[in-house]
C-alpha cells in the first residue's frame, strides 16, 4: 500500500465519522482561531494608531518638568518655571521653528447629563505652527477670537458626533468648571485625535476640546504666564536631535537641577502606545496558544478511541499482510490531516471573527502573514507530535488479539 492510498483511506475514514471528526478539531479551531483574531486586531489597533498620529508632530519635542518637582511647589523656584520670555528665546535657536505653551485645564463637565468629561488644552498665538492641528471640518481660531477670548472651541469629531449628532459643526456645547457656572460654546472646528474612535468604543466618555489661552484666562480668573510644559518645533524631523541638545544647552542656564525638565520627541509616544499594544498582544496570544496544546490533547484522546473502535479494521489489515509503518503511517496522517483542517478552519473563523469586532471598534485589522503561518505549522506539528502515541498504540495489537476482542 502506498502513500496516497494510505491519505485516501485516511479520509474516508475520517469522512464516516464527520461529526466525531469536527470535535476533535474543535480544539484545534478554537486555538488557532483566537492566536490570529487577537493578532489581526492587535495589528489594526497599530495601524489605526499610526494612521490618526498627526506626522507634522514627529518634529515636535515635549518639554515638561519633572513630576517630582512640578508636584511639589516647594521643590522649584519661581524662576525655574518656563515663561513666555523662555519660549521667545527658545523660539529664536537655530534649529527651532516656534515654541508654544501648553496648558491644561481642570475637569469640565460636557453636557451634564451625558457623563462626558474633559480636560481642555488651552493654545496660544504660536500653538497652530508647533502642534498642526488636525483639523477635519471647519477652521482654527482666528487672531480676534485669540485677542478677545471668544467663546469657541475645537472639539474631536468622534466626540461631538456622539454628543451632538452627526453634523455638529457650528452647533453649541456647554462646558461646566466645578467651581464656576456654564458656559456656552460654538463649535468652529472638528479635530481628529489618536485612537478616538478606538476609546470610545471601549466606553472612554473623555472629550478632547481646545480653547483660547484668553477665554481660559477669563474662565479661570488668572493669567497664565508660567508653565509646566511646552512644544518646541523643530526646524524639520532630521533635525530634532540637535534641536533638543539647543533647547537642553539653554535650560541649563535656568537651574542647575539636572533632572529638573524632561525632553522627549511627540513620535516616541505614539510608539510607546503600539509597543505596549503589541506586548498585551503578544501575551494574549500566547495563552491563546496554550489551548493548540489543549486542542492536541483532545486529538490524542479521540485517536485513542479510535484505535479502540477499529481493533477489527485494524487486525484484519494485518492478517492479510498490513506492515506496523502503514497502521502508523494511516493513523498519523488522520491526525494531520485534522489539524491541517482544524487550522484552516481557525484562521478563518478567527480572521471572519476580527472583521466583524472591527467594523464594531472602526478598525480594519490586518491578517499578518507570519503568524498565520506559524499557526498553521505548529497546528501541524501538533497533530504529527499528538498522533504519534495513538499510532503506535494501534501498530502494537496482534492480528490474533485483535479477531479475538471482535
Amino acid at each position: 500500500m502506498n502513500i496516497l492510498e494510505i491519505i485516501k483511506l485516511s479520509i474516508e475514514n475520517l469522512l464516516n465519522f464527520k461529526l466525531r471528526s469536527f470535535l476533535t478539531m474543535l480544539g484545534i479551531i478554537i486555538g488557532i482561531g483566537s492566536v490570529v483574531l487577537i493578532s489581526s486586531l492587535g495589528a489594526g489597533f497599530e495601524k489605526k494608531m499610526l494612521a490618526d498620529a498627526n506626522t507634522a508632530l514627529n518634529s515636535v519635542l515635549d518639554v515638561t518638568i519633572n513630576e517630582k518637582y512640578s508636584g511639589d511647589q516647594s521643590k522649584i523656584s519661581e524662576k525655574e518655571y518656563i515663561t513666555d520670555e523662555d519660549i521667545e528665546n527658545i523660539s529664536t535657536l537655530s534649529l527651532v521653528k516656534k515654541a508654544a505653551p501648553m496648558i491644561n485645564l481642570d475637569t469640565m463637565v460636557v453636557e451634564e447629563k451625558t457623563n462626558n468629561y474633559t480636560y481642555p488644552s488651552v493654545v496660544s498665538k504660536n500653538s497652530y505652527e508647533v502642534m498642526k492641528p488636525n483639523i477635519l471640518e471647519g477652521r482654527y481660531f482666528t487672531n480676534e477670537e485669540m485677542k478677545t477670548g471668544a467663546n469657541v472651541i475645537l472639539i474631536n469629531k468622534a466626540s461631538a458626533v456622539s454628543l451632538l449628532g452627526p453634523n455638529p459643526l457650528g452647533k453649541e456645547i456647554t462646558l461646566k468648571f466645578y467651581d464656576t457656572e456654564k458656559i456656552t460654546f460654538t463649535i468652529i472646528g472638528l479635530t481628529k485625535e489618536i485612537g478616538e474612535d478606538i476609546s470610545r468604543s471601549f466606553g472612554d466618555r473623555t472629550v478632547r476640546a481646545t480653547l483660547t489661552k484668553k477665554t481660559a484666562e477669563l474662565i479661570s480668573g488668572q493669567k497664565y504666564t508660567k508653565y509646566k510644559e511646552i512644544l518646541v518645533n523643530a526646524k524639520s524631523e532630521k533635525d530634532i536631535k540637535e534641536a533638543k541638545e539647543e533647547v537642553e544647552q539653554y535650560l541649563k542656564t535656568k537651574s542647575t537641577k539636572t533632572d529638573l525638565y524632561k525632553i522627549k520627541p511627540l513620535k516616541e509616544e505614539t510608539q510607546q502606545i503600539t509597543g505596549i499594544l503589541q506586548k498585551i498582544s503578544l501575551f494574549i496570544m500566547a495563552i491563546a496558544a496554550i489551548s493548540i496544546i489543549v486542542g492536541g490533547i483532545g486529538v490524542m484522546n479521540i485517536m485513542l478511541v479510535s484505535v479502540k473502535e477499529r481493533i477489527t479494521e485494524i487486525g484484519l489489515r494485518k492478517a492479510i499482510g498490513a506492515k506496523n509503518k502503514q497502521i502508523i503511517g494511516q493513523f498519523i496522517i488522520e491526525t494531520i490531516i485534522l489539524t491541517i483542517i482544524g487550522g484552516l478552519i481557525g484562521i478563518l473563523f478567527g480572521f471572519s471573527l476580527s472583521l466583524l469586532i472591527g467594523l464594531l471598534l472602526k478598525i480594519l485589522p490586518v491578517l499578518k502573514i507570519k503568524i498565520v503561518m506559524s499557526a498553521f505549522i505548529v497546528s501541524t506539528i501538533t497533530g504529527l507530535i499528538f498522533g504519534i502515541y495513538p499510532a503506535k498504540q494501534a501498530a502494537k495489537l496482534s492480528p490474533m488479539e485483535a479477531l479475538r476482542k471482535e
